[in-house]
Order: structure tokens, then C-alpha cells, then sequence
């Protein structure tokens, strides 16, 4: 989730004198609070997770996955998959997470849940990694678009 917490600095959208906006106001305006100068805000739970706190992790998690942050689902699903913390191995729910999080495009959890259907299905774990690969194309994509 992006947010913008901080105030922004430059022309405000007021229309004194004849209530019309030049658009030379409209360009710095739309310049300095564009999409893309907003910066991605900490997703509760991925922090605790990245430094091993499983523990403390996990309910921050599950909220931000709830929420439908691909991330979170996936580290929930590799909670699961593994029984990190104080959680209890659980293969269906580490699939559904997983499934959650690759269904919205995150390639880590394509991958994972290839690794986990490999023992029933081969050719379905190959599939798998081949929409992989794809996702980690188009973020590269789109990345590079900016």
C-alpha cells in the first residue's frame, strides 16, 4: 500500500482572482504531488519477519495479508509451509497463501508454490515456474517504466 504522510510543498490548488487556474499551476502542481513521488510505507509485519521474530510477526501479518498485500500472504505461507514461530505446519493453509499472493502477481510465491506441488505434479510445478518467470518479466517491465 502506498501512502503519502508528509505535506507537501508547492502551489496550492486555490482559484483567486478570475477562479480560473493557469495551467502552468496545474503542471507544478500536478509535478509535485504526482503517483509516483509517494513512497512505500512499512507493511505491518514485514520487518518482524525479515529480523526473525516469527512470533511477533505473525498476527501483523496475517492482518496485512488479510488486507491483500501479496507479500504478507506470502510470508504467511512460508509460516505455514515451514512452522515458523509458534506456528503449527499446515500445508493447505501455506497453499492458500501462497495461491493468494501468486493469483496477484508476486513471483516469490509462484515459486513456492511450485516447490510445493513438485511431489504430486511435475508438470504442474513446471507450469508454475514458467508464470514465474513471466511475473518476474513484467515487474521488471514495469519497473523499468518507472
Amino acid at each position: 500500500m502506498y501512502y503519502n504522510t508528509e505535506k507537501q510543498e508547492g502551489p496550492s490548488l486555490s482559484t483567486e482572482g478570475d477562479g480560473l487556474m493557469s495551467s502552468q499551476l496545474i503542471r507544478q502542481y500536478r509535478s509535485v504531488n504526482h503517483p509516483r513521488r509517494l513512497w512505500k510505507m512499512p507493511t505491518p509485519g514485514i520487518s518482524e519477519f525479515r529480523a526473525l521474530a516469527y512470533t511477533e510477526a505473525f498476527p501483523l501479518l496475517l492482518q496485512s495479508a488479510q488486507a491483500g498485500v501479496a507479500e504478507a500472504q506470502c510470508m504467511l505461507g512460508s509460516m505455514y509451509q515451514l512452522g515458523l514461530g509458534e506456528v503449527t505446519v499446515d500445508e493447505a493453509q501455506a497453499m492458500q497463501w501462497y495461491y493468494k499472493s501468486a493469483n496477484q502477481g508476486y513471483s516469490a510465491a509462484t515459486k513456492n508454490l511450485a516447490g510445493m506441488v513438485w511431489p504430486i505434479s511435475s508438470e504442474a510445478a513446471g507450469a508454475l515456474n514458467q508464470l514465474a518467470l513471466q511475473q518476474d518479466s513484467e515487474a521488471h517491465r514495469l519497473a523499468q517504466a518507472g
